[in-house]
């Protein structure tokens, strides 16, 4: 697991079994689903304490090597040039954007009895993420970025033609720095592309 299970319940690290126990229903009780309906945060709080209770409780009394083997998964991560461990609590999934958002518009008219024309919209802004743990990496900080697509068309019987531009706004951010092999590269969004596309329904 991610988050340090002795943190999560509120121990030190010579807690016993008993403690774990004690601790883990105490918070189970106060954070459970049932006690907070539609709060999502619980929920997420709930299944973590979970996973810390269900990590530190192994046979035996001693926790010691369960201590050990969470220290060892920590540390095969490496420091940061900060002289701190690489994974920390609270770090963002890899991968996962901190927010996104995006929004549409579709509208549609008749240009004749048989024949309609449309134009289409939408923006996406996705926020900065992390590609990696390792906090050194030129990949561990994703920018931000916001991309727009439009398209305009005309459907008759079983026919659509549709006139489409990606990116519209022809944004160039390098979205994510990887090292293959030693080499590090950037990819980059896709340029403004523009096309046509017809379409029959059979």
């Amino acid at each position: 697991m991610a988050e340090d299970p002795y943190t999560v319940l509120g121990l030190n690290r010579g807690a016993t079994k008993k403690d774990v126990g004690r601790a883990f229903r105490k918070l189970a009780k106060e954070h459970h689903p049932d006690t907070h309906p539609n709060d999502p945060a619980a929920e997420e709080r709930f299944k973590a304490i979970t996973a810390a209770h269900d990590y530190l409780i192994g046979k035996g009394d001693d926790l010691t090597p369960r201590v050990q083997a969470f220290d060892h998964a920590y540390a095969a991560f490496g420091t940061a040039s900060d002289g701190f461990d690489n994974i920390r609590k609270g770090d963002w999934i890899e991968g996962v954007p901190r927010a996104s958002a995006s929004l549409g518009a579709d509208y549609h008219w008749a240009l004749n009895d048989s024949m309609n024309a449309f134009v289409r919209g939408n923006g996406q802004w996705t926020g900065k993420s992390h590609g990696t743990v390792l906090r050194d990496d030129p990949d561990y900080q994703r920018a931000a970025y916001f991309t727009a697509d439009a398209s305009a068309g005309l459907n008759w019987d079983k026919w659509e033609v549709t006139a489409f531009v990606k990116n519209l706004n022809n944004n160039h951010v390098g979205i994510q720095h990887p090292s293959v092999q030693n080499v590090s590269e950037v990819y980059y969004l896709r340029p403004r592309t523009i096309g046509v596309t017809v379409n029959y329904e059979f």
